[in-house]
């Protein structure tokens, strides 16, 4: 009968842990990033992973940006968070934070009366992620359980 040492085991759940955080956050961006509108670049790419401390290291205005091309936009906003995903530590929360100053209008719209700086409905970015949750998670440790 083979046996393996405790300390073995619980490397290998930690391993697993460090892992399932990755995939599950990788899936997290490629979600938001995904349904994410893109007409100067600004919303998309203000997207950023963060333990709190540092939650505004992209807050990118569209006031004055010229149009960038969509999957330019999106492929550099998933990048950023690729980066940060690296970056973050094995432990302790993770927020996923969006402070481009126009990021509540892309989010809910033209919800107050009388503000026209916004003409259509939200794009629900936040809530169609809140939405997938429960599939991404089941996807992530599906994945993370084959490995």
């Amino acid at each position: 009968m083979a046996s393996r040492k405790l300390t073995d085991i619980i490397r290998d759940v930690e391993a697993k842990v460090d892992l399932f955080q990755e995939v599950l956050l990788t899936k997290i961006a490629q979600n938001v990033v995904s349904n994410s509108p893109v007409d100067t670049g600004a919303y998309v790419n203000s997207f950023n992973f963060s333990t709190g401390r540092d939650s505004r290291k992209r807050a990118t205005s569209s006031e004055g940006r010229p149009k960038m091309d969509e999957s330019e936009a999106k492929g550099q906003a998933l990048d950023n968070l690729m980066g940060d995903i690296k970056e973050l530590p094995k432990d302790g929360k993770v927020y996923l934070n969006n402070r481009a100053p126009h990021a509540r209008l892309v989010e809910d719209g033209n919800a107050a009366p009388g503000d026209h700086r916004w003409r259509r409905d939200g794009y629900k970015v936040f809530a169609k992620l809140d939405m997938s949750m429960p599939q991404l998670f089941e996807e992530a440790l599906q994945e993370v359980g084959t490995k």
